[in-house]
C-alpha cells in the first residue's frame, strides 16, 4: 500500500510540476524562443514583399489599361477624322462633278450657238 501511495505521489508531483511549467521540453523551448520568431519574421517579410509586388503589379496593370484607353481614344479620333475627310472629299468630288457637267453643258450650248451662227452666215 505504501508503494502504491508513493507511486501515485510521484505521478502527481510530476503532473503538478508540469502544470506549473517547471517541466518543459527543451526542444519546444528552443523552437518557441529561436525558430518561431525567425519563421514569423521571414513570413512577414515574404508577405510584405508579396504585398509590395501586388501593389506594383496593380499599378502596372492600371498604367497599361490607361495607356490602351488613350491609344484607343486616339485611334477612334483618327477614324472619326478620316471618315469626316472622306465625307468632305465625297462632297467636294460631287460638287466638282456637277461643276464639270455644268461647264460641259455651257460649252455645248456655246458650240451649238456658234455653229448656228456660222450656219446662218
Amino acid at each position: 500500500m505504501a508503494k502504491n501511495a508513493m507511486s501515485n505521489l510521484r505521478i502527481d508531483a510530476i503532473r503538478h510540476l508540469n502544470d506549473i511549467g517547471m517541466m518543459t521540453n527543451p526542444l519546444k523551448e528552443e523552437l518557441e524562443a529561436d525558430v518561431l520568431p525567425w519563421l514569423i519574421a521571414k513570413m512577414q517579410g515574404f508577405m510584405s514583399d508579396d504585398f509590395g509586388l501586388n501593389i506594383v503589379t496593380e499599378q502596372l496593370i492600371n498604367e497599361g489599361i490607361h495607356k490602351q484607353r488613350i491609344e484607343h481614344g486616339v485611334t477612334l479620333q483618327n477614324k472619326i477624322d478620316d471618315d469626316r475627310r472622306a465625307e468632305l472629299e465625297k462632297i467636294r468630288a460631287k460638287k466638282a462633278d456637277e461643276q464639270r457637267k455644268k461647264d460641259r453643258r455651257a460649252a455645248r450650248e456655246k458650240r451649238a450657238k456658234d455653229q448656228a451662227k456660222a450656219a446662218m452666215k
